[in-house]
């Protein structure tokens, strides 16, 4: 998670969210002129069970920040 201050695992990618959270998180992370970093969870089935895990939630996207 040290890839960008805020790193927002997302489901697809910036430019073609596959869900409401991912959407709407980038559309106010570039609206505010906010640079952040993304990792589409479809792309790796691991890290998306664990971000679960990790967030105690049964969705997978999240935004994390350092």
């Amino acid at each position: 998670m040290r890839r960008a201050p805020i790193m927002l695992f997302m489901k697809g990618n910036p430019d073609a969210p596959q869900c409401g959270f991912s959407r709407q998180t980038v559309g106010i992370l570039r609206g505010e002129g906010v640079e952040f970093g993304w990792f589409d969870i479809f792309s790796d089935q691991e890290v998306r069970e664990g971000m679960k895990k990790h967030n105690d939630w049964p969705s997978a996207s999240s935004s994390s920040s350092d």
